[in-house]
């Protein structure tokens, strides 16, 4: 990737939205001013000096900029990759890397379209899943770019339609089999039965609780994806595999323990 940037082989701009173009210096992330004086005319003159970054050692992260969208009449998810940045370690005053301190280097636009694994052009490819808890996509409604008149909450739908549309294939906690419909239902609605004993009399009493998730549970996704380089096109494309609900598991006191996946639903190929 760095390469072809450096090629001008791959777009590059200076923001996030991709509107202002970077020129083919601005790849290199660290630089020298050096001020020398004529010793015959003591003119001043100015020279920049660049240093080409080692990818494998000054390249930190990536930052990812997409949109996820929910559509009801499928009930599927779908992912539009706007733009990606390699995230370089800057110096401090006496030289020397900060880890902690990232920025982005430029930014580029990668692709949606799914290429063929199998193609010779695509020389790498990697799954990736957001599994820290920075990373993983919350299901609030903040950062909204639409939302249709009448529709306020992706997760209250999909989970309606976990329960009764069959035509959906979904997977369970595990990723690995097909649930079946009973299998489904019995994920998000669960009876139980609470024995109790009364003080005095010592009597049994035996209530069945109707234990039903709540959308509000759901408080985060993990997103799956595939990412692809293709060598002679010099572009890369990040694709959508999978998205899987991720229940929320609190203490005593009400606070976030840790999260686990509710279901998979996955990209039909």
């Amino acid at each position: 990737m760095f390469q072809a940037a450096l090629a001008q082989k791959l777009p590059i701009f200076k923001d996030a939205h991709c509107l202002i173009p970077a020129d083919q210096y601005h790849v290199y992330p660290d630089k020298d001013t050096l001020i020398t004086f004529d010793p015959e005319t003591y003119e001043e003159k100015m020279q920049v000096s660049y240093f080409e970054p080692f990818p494998f050692g000054n390249f930190r992260a990536w930052r990812l900029r997409q949109a996820l969208a929910y559509h009801q009449k499928s009930a599927s998810w779908s992912t539009t990759v706007e733009a990606i940045a390699p995230m370089v370690a800057k110096r401090n005053t006496h030289g020397e890397i900060d880890s902690m301190a990232l920025y982005p280097l430029f930014w580029f636009k990668p692709e949606d379209k799914r290429p063929r694994v199998e193609a010779i052009s695509v020389v790498w490819a990697k799954r990736t899943m957001n599994k820290t808890p920075e990373t993983r996509i919350k299901t609030d409604q903040a950062n909204l770019v639409k939302l249709s008149d009448g529709f306020q909450f992706p997760i209250e739908h999909f989970l309606q339609a976990l329960t009764t549309d069959h035509h959906i294939l979904l997977y369970g906690p595990s990723n690995e089999k097909p649930l079946s419909l009973e299998e489904r239902r019995a994920l998000v609605s669960r009876t139980d039965t609470v024995i109790t004993f009364d003080p005095d009399s010592y009597e049994k009493k035996v209530q069945i609780i109707q234990n039903d998730i709540n959308p509000s549970d759901i408080g985060h996704l993990r997103l799956a994806q595939t990412w692809y380089w293709d060598e002679r096109r010099a572009r890369l494309a990040i694709c959508l595999d999978s998205v899987s609900l991720l229940k929320d598991v609190l203490d005593e006191d009400g606070n976030l323990k840790f999260s686990i996946p509710l279901v998979y639903w996955r990209v039909k190929r």
